[in-house]
C-alpha cells in the first residue's frame, strides 16, 4: 500500500497546512512516513493521526472567527477584534486568522477616529464633546498606534 503524503497535502492545500501545523512538524512527519513505508499498519496509524492534527488545526478558532465576522458585519468593531483575537489565541500562528486580525483593528482605528471627527465638527464643541473625542482617539491609537494622522489629531484634541 502506497501513501504519497505529499500528495494528501497538495490536495488539501499545501500551504495552508504547513502553516497551520509548522514547516519543522511536516518534515518530521514525512521522516515518519518513510520508515513506516514497510508496515501498513503503522502507514495508517501515521495517516489517521495527520488527518486528526490537520482537522484539529483547521477547527481551532473557527467559531471565534465567524463570531467576528459577525461583529465586523454589524460595525461592533471592539467585539470582533476581541473574537479574532481569541482565535488566534487558540491556533497561534494561524496567517488567516493574523490577517483577519490585523484589518479588523485598522476598520476598527477608522471606526474610532471617524467617530471622534464627527464629535468634533460642531460648530463650538463643548468639552464632553472634546473629551469624548479624546476618547474615541484613544481607542483608535489601541489599535492602530503607528498611524501619525490618529497620533498629531489626538495631541491637537489634547491641547484644546
Amino acid at each position: 500500500m502506497e501513501i504519497d503524503l505529499r500528495a494528501i497535502i497538495r490536495l488539501l492545500g499545501e500551504e495552508k497546512i504547513i502553516r497551520q501545523i509548522g514547516e519543522k512538524k511536516v518534515t518530521k512527519m514525512f521522516s515518519y512516513l518513510k520508515k513506516a513505508k514497510g508496515c501498513p499498519f503503522t502507514l495508517g496509524l501515521f495517516l489517521a493521526a495527520f488527518l486528526f492534527l490537520f482537522v484539529g488545526c483547521v477547527a481551532l478558532g473557527r467559531q471565534e472567527i465567524e463570531q467576528g465576522q459577525l461583529y465586523e458585519a454589524n460595525g461592533q468593531w471592539d467585539e470582533a477584534v476581541r473574537s479574532y483575537e481569541e482565535a488566534l489565541s487558540m491556533s497561534p500562528g494561524n496567517f488567516e486568522y493574523e490577517n483577519a486580525l490585523q484589518e479588523v483593528k485598522r476598520k476598527a482605528a477608522e471606526a474610532h477616529y471617524s467617530q471622534a471627527r464627527s464629535l468634533m465638527e460642531k460648530a463650538r464643541p463643548t468639552l464632553e464633546d472634546v473629551e469624548a473625542a479624546i476618547g474615541k482617539v484613544e481607542e483608535a491609537r489601541k489599535y492602530n498606534s503607528a498611524d501619525e494622522s490618529l497620533n498629531s489629531y489626538y495631541q491637537e484634541l489634547a491641547g484644546r
